[in-house]
This record gives structure tokens, sequence and C-alpha cells, in this order.
């Protein structure tokens, strides 16, 4: 009975209601005889229907209608990963694209798979759930769908609609909260035989209103003693198993984490390269001293090993930069000279810190609580005595009081009812205060005998600005969100004399019809002017910033002068939402060092295009949504010019199109000038 429940590659496929319930997917000769022999035969004992393939196929050989029909017959697909699964013909799918692209086409149309890894940290924004979006449809078949997302919902309608009519194994790594499911996934029935996986620590979240979609929970269980012994040796040996002499101070070690991967990974790499036995003793006799007071403790190993510098950085990022823009935080620690590039670099091979795809900070939750706890202990009674604070209940206790805070180096206050003030006398008292973050509140009164060493201030919803004579020599990053300060406000005073600033973002100022005059910050390398409803043109000392690197500008902007062709260090600038700009200045083509113009897809009124001498640029984002644009001229842009002839689709119907000097329509056509009127 049990071998009538089994299918081979050389059995006929079922017929159409005797569906395989399990199909496992394999690397032949790295598990056939071992692991997969095993799971597939106490899978046939207990009378499951299973699909293994016992015919390896080699490269260039084609995937046969057998094994298409047990895909698409099959209830529930197991990859088995071994060091060598993605040699696999089923697996290496863009390996053998050139050799069989029919054959890979129909595999990926009968199984599409995604994983979207670190969901909540991604999701934070807007902008990260449309890039998960677009991911997810990419990954399942669909890049075309994807690249016509421009908002949350309309993503939501094409991954409903592919979902249905497409089987599908999607991992959604870290979910928080239930709207992100109904954001990747819509309330909408998968089709047969998907498979959704999603981890999280919240089984609540599981439960989705309105959905179709049947759930189970599995609780996972801590790694088993072989795979974390695989784990730690991958840190410790660059192998998947530990060295004869090491093998039981291996073992030993690894029983003393509890399963738990991160501190496998950390203390590996704690080991790492240290021959001397006495060493990894130590290190055992330690952790069996902490190990009873838990997780913090092992892991603060690893920071006590750590510099000086290294250990500002990751405290700075536990307790504040945690999801900031790592080189937003580079700035300030430069400044303060922590080493930053070199410290960043070790926490992350540490397995300490991670930087995402957008360029922002990832930290362990036990790694922020570590980083947290060890604040705490510098003082446990007196907030004033610790290096940071992040409770605005107790950053609101030590303003205000005369005595001095020498110890205090971070503080951020949001979040509370009361409207702060903060006074020369509070910046006298934190003399080495070099990060502000700050909810509400304003600054009051006369400044001119203070001097501060602020080198960070994050500034949201400010109240009404009453200090004179506030100088911030020191400055580095500048944020305002959600303001209605306007445009003769005080408040302007902080960065105009802010000559050493490096990033000025404005976000939300909905009080602003111009930017402010920060012309003396020659110094700034990131401008960003975001969602400031009533601003409509940049004014023309922006010429004067020659440093700047980064230009992104979101709605509003209906001008942009000439003088903007000045920044010849430019190397990002993104235009989005601007639907009023008409046309882009002729001197961009003087930005020679530009690498990325980004979603000029909003820009639907633009009507000229002049490109002329960015050597390095590839691509212009959104060129193919400028339904307006009846003139493109592209000169002396090699890669661009590349881009944009290789395909019409590119450019919009009707376009007159320059390329080094060629005028063509968007077919390749020439077109020859226009000469009616002349007589």
């Amino acid at each position: 009975m049990a071998n009538t429940e089994a299918g081979t590659s050389g059995d006929v496929a079922p017929a159409s209601g005797c569906e395989y319930q399990v199909f496992l997917n394999f690397r032949g000769f790295d598990t056939r005889h071992g692991f997969t022999d095993f799971l597939y035969n106490h899978l046939v004992d207990v009378g499951i229907r299973v699909f293994r393939d016992d015919d390896e196929l080699n490269i260039g050989e084609v995937i046969g209608e057998n094994l298409v029909s047990a895909i698409n017959n099959s209830i529930i697909y197991i990859p088995i990963f071994s060091k060598n699964y993605a040699s696999s013909k089923c697996n290496a799918l863009s390996e053998h694209e050139r050799e069989s692209p029919d054959q890979v086409k129909v595999w990926k149309e009968a199984l599409a798979k995604s994983f979207l890894k670190d969901v909540r940290e991604t999701s934070s924004t807007k902008e990260g759930i449309i890039r998960l979006q677009k991911k997810l449809l990419s990954d399942i078949g669909r890049p075309e769908s994807a690249k016509q997302i421009e908002d949350i919902e309309e993503g939501m309608r094409r991954i409903r609609a592919t979902l249905s009519n497409k089987k599908v194994l999607i991992v959604l790594d870290d979910v928080d909260k239930k709207v992100l499911i109904k954001n990747l996934m819509g309330n909408s029935k998968l089709y047969l035989g998907s498979r959704v996986i999603i981890t999280t620590r919240n089984i609540d979240i599981l439960q989705v209103e309105g959905s179709e979609v049947k759930i189970e929970q599995y609780e996972m269980q801590m790694m088993d003693d072989s795979l974390a012994l695989q784990l730690f040796c991958r840190h410790a040996f660059h192998r998947d198993y530990p060295l004869d002499d090491y093998r039981e101070l291996s073992r030993k070690i690894v029983s003393l984490m509890g399963g738990l991967p991160l501190a496998i990974e950390v203390v590996g790499y704690l080991l790492k390269y240290k021959e001397d036995k006495t060493i990894w003793e130590e290190k055992i006799i330690k952790l069996t001293e902490v190990l009873d007071k838990g997780i913090l403790d092992v892991l603060k190993i690893s920071y006590d090993e750590q510099d000086e510098f290294q250990k500002k950085i990751s405290l700075d990022i536990a307790c504040f930069f945690f999801n900031e823009k790592k080189t937003d935080a580079i700035y300030m620690w430069e400044s303060c000279k922590f080493y930053p590039r070199g410290g960043i670099e070790v926490l992350t091979k540490r397995c300490l810190i991670k930087t995402l795809d957008d360029d922002k900070f990832w930290m362990h939750d036990h790694l922020i609580a570590l980083g947290k706890q060890i604040v705490y202990e510098e003082n446990q009674d007196d907030p004033a005595k610790r290096s940071r604070l992040w409770n605005a209940e107790e950053a609101l206790q030590i303003i205000g009081t005369e005595e001095r805070k020498d110890k205090v180096q971070a503080l951020e206050i949001d979040g509370l009812d009361d409207n702060i003030e903060i006074k020369s006398e509070d910046f006298k008292s934190l003399p080495n205060l070099r990060f502000l973050r700050l909810g509400h509140g304003t600054f009051v009164g006369d400044f001119s005998k203070c001097r501060s060493n602020l080198r960070w201030i994050s500034w949201r919803h400010p109240e009404n600005f009453r200090a004179n004579n506030i100088y911030l020599d020191h400055l580095i990053v500048f944020k305002l969100d959600i303001s209605i300060l306007k445009d003769d406000s005080k408040a302007w005073d902080l960065i105009k004399r802010a000559r050493n600033l490096k990033v000025l973002s404005l976000t939300r100022c909905h009080g602003i019809t111009r930017i402010p005059d920060f012309s003396k910050c020659l110094g700034l390398e990131k401008l960003t002017l975001k969602l400031c409803s009533r601003l409509k043109r940049i004014e023309s000392f922006i010429g004067d910033l020659r440093p700047l690197i980064e230009l992104e500008v979101e709605r509003g902007l209906t001008d942009l002068p000439e003088e903007v062709g000045a920044l010849s260090k430019l190397k990002h600038f993104l235009l989005q939402g601007c639907s009023g700009l008409i046309e882009l200045p002729g001197s961009l083509g003087n930005l020679t060092s530009l690498a990325e113009i980004g979603e000029l897809s909003y820009l639907r009124n633009l009507k000229t295009l002049e490109i002329e001498r960015c050597n390095v640029l590839t691509n212009v984002e959104g060129l193919h949504k400028l339904r307006s644009l009846e003139y493109l001229k592209v000169i002396g842009c090699t890669s661009l010019g590349r881009f944009i002839g290789a395909s019409g689709t590119n450019v919009p119907d009707d376009c007159s199109i320059n390329i080094e000097g060629i005028s063509t329509n968007r077919y390749g056509e020439e077109i020859l000038p226009d000469i009616s009127n002349e007589v």
C-alpha cells in the first residue's frame, strides 16, 4: 500500500483529483541516499503521497513533462537545502536560463518563490511597503506589473490578481502588524497549492479579518545541537565542522548558548582565529558565569571586546540610530572623531549590526536591549549621570536643573503632553550634548553667551520659536518634520550660520513658501525637501553649495533655477511628485558627476528634458511615464544614450529624441527639422 502512495520521475503523473501531497526538491548526490531517503520513506510509511525525482538531471537536459506535472499536482513543496543545492537543474534557474530558457520558463510558471526579509523594519515607511510589494511581484514572475506600482493600494490590487492565479511559495520574515499581511497578500483566496510562511513574535497578527486563507500556527523550536554546532563553526572556522583539536571545546560552547542563533554567531566570531586553547577555555568559564544572568550577559562579552569608539557607535545605534540612515550618522561620528567607517565594519563582521538595502541600520532586539541596559547601569539612580537618555520623562527631569551634567551626550524628548522649553541655561549645563531629538517644544531666551557642541538636531512638531542669538557652530545634521514655521521664523537662525552642516532635511514644512537662507552652509552634502506643500521654487543660492552630493525633492516644486547646474559633485538627484514642474533647466547637463536621476514619472507635465555630458549616468527612472515629454536631448552621455537607444519603449510616443546630435523618434527613425515656417 505504501508504494502506491508514492511517485518517482519514472511514474505516470497521477490523474486529476489524485494529487501528490508532497513534492521533494533536492540535489541528488548530496542527500539522495541520506536525509532525503530517510524523509521520503517515513512520509510514505504514514500514508503521505510523495513525489521524489529519482533521475538526476544534468546541465542542459530538459525538465520532463512528468516532473512539471508533479510540481503542478503537489500540495506541499519541500526544498531540501544542501551544500550543492543551488547547482541543481531545478534551482539554479538563472544559471541555466541561457541553456534552456523555455524549460526554465515552464519551471518558473509551475511554482514561483519569494522571500521577503526584515518585513517589520523595511515596512516602517510607505516607500518601504511599496518596495516590498514590487519585490514580491518581481519574484513571482510579474516584473513588468511591479514597475507600475505607485501606491500601496495599487500594489495590493496587482498582488491579489496574481496570487489568485499562480501557485506560489512566499516567506514573510519578521512581521509585526496585521496590516502588513494585508498590504503584501491582500484578502483574496490563494491559488490551489500555494503556501505562505510568516515568521512573527506575535501570533495575534495571524488572525486577519476577511481573509479566506487557512492559517496554521507552528512554534519555532530551539536550534538542535548539530545545526547549532554547524552555525558556530561557520563563524569560528569558516567551515561546517570544527577542527579536530577543538571539537569538544566547540560542543561545550554551543551547549551553553541554548540554541539561540544570535548568541552562537556572536561568540563564534569572537573566537575566530584564536588558536590558543586557553583562550577558548577562558571563554567557556566566562560564559558559564554569566549564563544564569540571561542572554544579555552572554552578548555583553562581545561589547566588552570592542574599543572605546566602537562602543560609542554601538550604544548610539541601540539607543537612537536603529532605522536611521547610516550615512547621516557617519557624518556626526566623524565630527566627533569616533572613526566610524572602521568601527561599522568591525560591528558588521561581528554580526552586531546590519545595513539594510535602504542604507538604514538594523540591530537585533536583544542587542538593542543590551545597549540600553549598559547605559542604564552607568547610574541606575541618577539619569543625569548617564550618557544617553531616550525616556522622555527621565530626559525632562534633567532639563531645567542647574547642576552641570557632563556625562550626558544624547537626549530624546518626545511623546509628552508638556510644552518643553529649552533655555540657554540648559545648554550650559549640558556641555557635552551632541545629539538632540525633540518632539514639540521650543527654544527660549538669549543664547549669546552659550556655545553648544550639538552635532545633530531632529525636531518634530516645533512650537513657536522664541530664542535669540543661537549659533550652532558644530551642527552637522538638522532634520525638521511636521512644521508650520513661516518663512520669517527665527527658527531658521539655527542653520543660517551652521557652517559645518552636512545634512539638511525639511519634511512636511507646510509654512514655508521658499527655502530658508542657508547660503552660508557651504559644506552641505545632502539636502532633502519633502512634502513641503507650499514650496514652489529653490532659490538661486543653491548653486553656491558646490559640495552637494544628494538632492531630493518631493512634491510642490514648480521651478528649478539654472544655478542647479553648478553642482558639479551632485551624484543623486531625486524629483518625486513635482507634477507642476514643466521644464528642467538646461544647465542640468553640467552635472558631470550625476549617477542617478530618480522618479521622474511624477513630472507629468514636463515637456523638455536635456541631459548633457553626464558620463556616469546610466538610467533616468520613470522616463517612459513622462507622457507630456515632447523633446529629449541626450548629448555626451554614452551609457544613457545606449540605454535609451536600445528600446523605444523607454521613451513616450511622439517624443523627438536627440542622442549624440542625431534626431530620431521613439522608433529610431530620423526626424528632419521643421522648415515649414521658414521662407
